[in-house]
């Protein structure tokens, strides 16, 4: 269903011009620009994440601080409490009955209540619990407690050391305080449990410059307990996944669906944490209010190009229309060329101009062709004819070599035979590359020939790897060589020399290695390097045509993958060294 959907868009789109520039425009235009534009945007938004954490850790940090300073002035009221030597005796001898006594050491001990808390009156209450008697200090909610409820219960498993909770989150007690609380004793014996706090509004009042309508701050205990929390719908535990990424350090959570930013910070001395949390559309809604506006204000400018393109694209196809439908007669009727009346100066003027002129040439050609098809016809049938000659020669040649062979003529009937098989070579292989078997058969019927023509006799010394007899070779590729060996190397020689001609062939892996040697009179480096040299004009015109001719078949079959060396020495001989590709034959047909 998607393939055949993505197949009509496509025929959709090649199946006009017009569909095609505004194609084009989507996506070498439009589709960039919004890609680098949210490529821009992202890397914006990346900066603005780091320097908004940056912002939030010190808000952090500032809030621990704070938070810190209160529960330090808490713990320092409760310390300077219990260090009081009066107070101490108080506890340790207080009077079972109501008497005058007591109520000295009521009075006594209400006045040292009221003295470390008389400068912050407006911050703090303490309340010290006895089991027999209370004592308040601007806490008249604590009247009722007692030192063996669940608050005190709660504060007594500190073992004496300094006790931060949330009565409320706790639900310890309906009171809307930050509580710290200490239990005395002296010798294991417990003496009475000291509480001092402070309201929640003023926790909120301290903390206020640090928070605002999308961010969320928590005051955490040393045991993960909430000491307090800007997000009243909290119970006493932080959630699952703040916790997790607590633990993980991580800069994000998700809470409630929402995604916010997050740092932490933990005092080195109570251990106590402060967690804040910002929203993060909160970071973003700046930069995407002016994302908005950018694309809203490109609105225009793209509708805009597209209208160019649509009035472009329409004066294009109206000529390419044209032309199309002049094109479409032309192959109807083509004995009338093409014409446009009205031909613009752009490239589709151009085009119908070329076409015009095509058509004329095109007119031009069938006549040409018509004639040539004559031609050709007479030329066929003298072609056919010619065909006879060849048939007519080689059965005269055996016939030739029939009667030789009767009257015991062993050289005529040498001659005659090899000559034949020549042309039975040459006419039954119209490829180009023929066996190396068949080449050196070649090979030998030509020297045959050739001594009969120069009058001496020629040896030969096949030195053939069996392995590449029915390898290829570019057709009569080795005459050339055996022909210069004899008429250059052997012709000039003393009468008497013995006249050796050896070829060696030898495959190694996928290459054929061929040596022509002669121990002719060989030749001079200033011939040799003429040779080589396709603009020099040596000497022996048939010796540059025979080599050359050698050299540049295998130049333009095998490039560079051929080798063609000449090793020459006076008086000694020649040898000529070939290397090409063994062409598998299944191949023949592909080169």
């Amino acid at each position: 269903m998607l393939k055949e959907r993505f197949s009509k868009i496509y025929n959709y789109i090649i199946g006009s011009i017009k569909n095609k520039f505004i194609a084009a425009f989507l996506v070498f235009f439009i589709l960039p620009f919004i890609l680098i534009t949210f490529i821009f945007v992202g890397r914006y938004q990346m900066r603005m994440t780091e320097k908004e954490l940056l912002y939030i850790s010190e808000k952090t940090k500032q809030a621990n601080n704070q938070i810190t300073k209160i529960f330090t002035e808490m713990d320092n009221l409760a310390t300077s409490i219990i260090l009081n030597e009066k107070v101490m005796d108080i506890l340790m001898s207080s009077p079972k009955v109501l008497s005058y006594d007591w109520f000295e050491e009521y009075k006594t001990l209400q006045e040292i209540l009221d003295l470390p808390a008389s400068y912050s009156a407006y911050q703090y209450s303490i309340t010290l619990i006895t089991p027999k008697h209370i004592y308040l200090n601007n806490a008249r909610y604590n009247s009722n407690l007692k030192i063996d409820d669940a608050l005190s219960t709660y504060i007594q498993a500190g073992n004496g050391s300094a006790v931060f909770f949330n009565r409320q989150i706790l639900d310890l007690s309906p009171a809307s305080v930050l509580s710290l609380g200490r239990a005395i004793y002296h010798k294991g014996n417990l003496l009475g449990i000291i509480l001092v706090e402070v309201n929640n509004s003023y926790i909120e009042n301290t903390l206020n410059p640090f928070e605002n309508n999308n961010s969320i701050l928590y005051i955490l205990n040393r045991d993960g307990s909430i000491l307090y929390s800007s997000d009243s719908s909290l119970g006493p535990n932080i959630p699952e996944n703040l916790q997790k990424a607590i633990d993980q350090g991580s800069n994000t959570v998700e809470l409630n669906g929402i995604k916010y930013l997050m740092q932490s910070h933990t005092e080195a001395l109570n251990k106590t944490s402060a967690i804040f949390l910002l929203t993060y559309s909160s970071v973003y809604e700046e930069s995407t209010a002016i994302l908005i506006r950018f694309f809203i204000s490109f609105i225009p400018i793209i509708i805009a190009a597209v209208l160019v393109i649509l009035k472009l694209t329409d004066y294009l196809s109206k000529s390419i229309k044209e032309l199309n439908s002049q094109v479409i007669t032309f192959g109807k009727n083509t004995s009338l060329p093409i014409m446009i009346k009205s031909i613009t100066k752009d490239e589709v003027g151009q085009l119908s101009q070329g076409v015009m002129t095509m058509s004329k040439q095109i007119i031009s050609l069938l006549h040409q062709i018509k004639e040539t098809e004559a031609q050709k016809r007479e030329l066929e049938f003298q072609n056919l004819q010619t065909q006879v000659n060849p048939h007519m020669i080689y059965n005269t040649l055996n016939t030739i070599t029939y009667l030789a062979e009767m009257q015991n003529v062993h050289n005529i009937q040498e001659v005659s035979s090899s000559f034949a098989n020549l042309l039975k070579i040459i006419s039954k292989n119209k490829s180009e590359f023929i066996l190396i078997s068949d080449e050196l058969d070649y090979l030998q019927q030509y020297i045959n020939i050739k001594k009969y023509n120069l009058l001496f006799d020629i040896k030969t010394d096949f030195q053939i790897d069996p392995d590449a007899m029915n390898s290829m070779i570019p057709k009569l590729l080795l005459q050339p060589l055996a022909e210069n060996a004899i008429i250059h190397g052997f012709s000039q020689a003393k009468a008497d020399n013995s006249y050796l001609l050896t070829i060696r062939v030898i495959k190694h892996k996928d290459r054929i290695a061929i040596d022509v040697i002669d121990n002719g009179i060989g030749m001079s480096e200033e011939i040799i390097e003429n040779i080589y040299q396709s603009d020099a004009h040596p000497k022996n015109s048939f010796l540059s045509i025979g080599i050359r001719n050698v050299m540049e078949r295998l130049r333009l079959q095998y490039s560079d993958q051929s080798i063609f060396q000449i090793n020459s020495y006076p008086n000694i001989g020649t040898t000529i060294h070939i290397e090409y590709p063994d062409f598998p034959y299944h191949k023949l047909d592909d080169i």
